[in-house]
């Protein structure tokens, strides 16, 4: 009995140190075809080859997946092609399961957001921001897309929401006044669009904000805060012509 004991012992460390021995080999291929994938950074197709490699190798490879995102998602911001989308998208679907507590997955959630809404898949794209928006309410770029994505389903109230977010993350951020002012305007409020516009000129000067004061001004029956705003707009830009709608 000691015997057979002795010698299960024996090929039981055999079969362990095998196993190690091969587990070591893999992650060693694995690695390889990682570092490959990151001296082919420049040509795309021989990357995603040898991440595909390394996948194939290691189906939870998580650096694999990520690559492979990355360069699918530029490969579609340079062609436009939707396919490249839905492959980046299919990472980050994968990615979300390896690791859905990630700390990089409110990142994760807003880039798959980005590539949904420009599939046109809003819906999914508002989902997926509002998950983001509970690992990380921080990030004013999770709120503007947020907006821009209200905006296409013709939910402009949530858009003013989003915006009003986005500025409390980032108060400095003229961009974003002036988009908020836009859904304003597009709501028929031209007085709530007013302060907006006015922060926008107190950050940076800006010919297309004074005009659009202007505009609002004149269209109010305020005829001296409109010529002032003109007079601002005349001064970065003497070509500037005082009959420019707003927008």
């Amino acid at each position: 009995m000691r015997l057979f004991a002795t010698l299960l012992v024996v090929v039981l460390g055999v079969v362990v140190a095998a196993s190690c021995g091969n587990n070591k080999k893999k992650q060693e291929e694995v690695e390889a075809h990682l570092e490959a994938a990151r001296r082919s950074f420049l040509d795309h197709d021989r990357a995603i080859g040898e991440l595909d490699k390394a996948i194939e190798l290691d189906d939870a490879c998580i650096e694999a997946y990520e690559q492979r995102a990355e360069i699918y998602e530029a490969d579609y911001r340079q062609t436009g092609r939707a396919q490249e989308a839905s492959k980046a998208i299919g990472d980050y679907d994968t990615l979300m399961k390896l690791e859905p507590k990630s700390p990089k997955a409110a990142e994760r959630l807003r880039k798959r957001a980005w590539l949904k809404a420009e599939l046109g898949e809003h819906d999914g794209a508002i989902a997926d921001l509002n998950a983001s928006r509970k690992r990380d309410s921080g990030d004013w770029r999770t709120y503007e897309q947020l907006a821009k994505a209200s905006i296409a389903t013709d939910n402009l109230e949530n858009a003013i929401k989003a915006y009003s977010l986005a500025v409390k993350c980032d108060p400095s951020n003229a961009s974003l006044y002036k988009a908020r002012a836009r859904v304003y305007f597009d709501l028929g409020d031209k007085r709530k669009a007013i302060p907006d516009l006015v922060k926008v000129t107190e950050l940076q000067p800006d010919l297309r904000a004074y005009a659009e004061l202007a505009w609002i001004y004149r269209e109010l029956g305020d005829p001296h805060k409109a010529l002032d705003y003109y007079d601002k707009a005349k001064k970065l830009d003497p070509d500037f012509e005082s009959n420019v709608t707003p927008w």
